[in-house]
């Protein structure tokens, strides 16, 4: 049994809780959608060109590493069903920049929840307790009630400035550690076993172009997010099913695809199963040398710290459907990086790669895949 220094362990207490200074206020739902409406440009503006603009002060906003975990429909439903019944809601964790902006250290989910709702882009569904309420946008609520709830208040810890990055990260971690945020592709190993699973996992853990093109931060690689993108790739691409968009929420229809794939796979005889997984390897390993030799930073648009849902959907799959079209024709000399860049940090490719809901819309999923397609077929 090991000796516990004790003056040590307080010394080390002492500096790390001074580490997070804090404060807490109760803000209304009104309020919080206001800031949150504020932020949503923000959110997507890297530092300089902050500098470069007049952005509004205490704005509220999700922070890259955390801007694509969304709630489908159902869920956010159940946080609106809560809110109207005055059931009490977790606290909502913000870190205040030096510029006096407020980032979502945790509760993203529901600033946007709230924030969609009061848009009238949210119909609640799936209500199990107010079921008269499901099919309804909030211009549907009389008067009276509207205000009810633009008056709720909700508690909020905001953290001081001096928070470092790191313990935002780490604190955003430790919050979801036991929730389901993060593990939808951990359950799919455990439940969906089979040869097309085992092909995801045994892809990322060999391929070191593939690792090398997609960065993620340590913890959401543990999290097995770079086997999350690659099933993806797969899954919209196959028929051009991102054409259609998807009925449902995204997690159903990933695991519904992999199910079927790892069944479909099994009734092959080694021989064809082969070769059906050498076609697989070939289409990832194709989008990948397109990638590492005209695209600047990878998978990812900018210089982030890691590779954005969204974006990797667009540009591995626009990819493809360009390798599709012009096969051996796509000359990497046609292509300039510096153009590339320009592109991929457009307006007209983020309105449909940097959205807070509803991203696997057919409008938004369709218009970036075909953006990076056309980009590369037109030049």
């Amino acid at each position: 049994m090991s000796t516990i220094d004790s003056k040590t362990l307080e010394e080390q207490i002492y500096i790390k809780r001074r580490d997070v200074r804090y404060d807490m206020r109760d803000l209304t739902v009104e309020y919080i959608s206001d800031k949150y409406t504020d932020g949503i440009e923000y959110s997507d503006t890297d530092e300089e060109e902050r500098k470069n603009t007049n952005i509004k002060r205490n704005i509220l906003f999700v922070p890259e590493y955390q801007r694509e975990f969304t709630w489908d429909e159902k869920r956010s439903s159940k946080l609106i069903e809560s809110i109207l019944l005055g059931l009490p809601i977790p606290f909502i964790f913000v870190a205040e920049n030096g510029d006096g902006a407020w980032e979502i250290v945790d509760g993203s989910q529901r600033v946007r929840a709230i924030h969609a709702f009061i848009e009238n882009s949210l119909v609640l569904t799936g209500l199990e307790s107010l079921t008269n309420a499901n099919g309804i946008t909030f211009n549907d609520l009389e008067s009276s009630r509207k205000g009810k709830f633009l008056d709720t208040a909700l508690r909020f810890i905001i953290l001081s400035e001096e928070t470092t990055d790191d313990i935002k990260k780490d604190m955003f971690e430790r919050i979801n550690r036991g929730s389901d945020l993060l593990k939808p592709m951990e359950k799919r190993k455990g439940i969906y076993t089979g040869p097309f699973t085992k092909f995801i996992y045994d892809y990322v853990e060999t391929s070191k172009s593939f690792s090398e093109l997609v960065e993620v931060d340590k913890w959401l690689e543990k999290r097995q997010e770079k086997q999350e993108l690659l099933l993806r790739f797969f899954a919209l691409s196959e028929s051009k099913k991102y054409q259609s968009g998807i009925s449902g929420s995204l997690a159903d229809f990933l695991d519904n695809y992999l199910d079927n794939k790892n069944k479909e796979l099994s009734l092959l005889n080694p021989e064809k199963l082969e070769k059906k997984l050498s076609e697989y390897k070939n289409q990832i390993d194709s989008v990948n040398n397109v990638v590492k030799n005209i695209f600047p930073y990878g998978y990812r648009h900018r210089e982030n710290p890691q590779t954005k849902r969204s974006v990797f959907e667009a540009i591995s799959i626009g990819i493809y459907m360009a390798i599709m079209e012009l096969g051996s024709n796509l000359n990497f000399e046609n292509y300039n990086k510096e153009e590339i860049y320009k592109n991929l940090i457009d307006p007209e490719f983020k309105k449909n790669t940097h959205v807070a809901n509803q991203s696997h819309k057919q409008q938004k999923l369709a218009g970036r895949i075909n953006y990076i397609r056309d980009m590369l077929v037109r030049k």
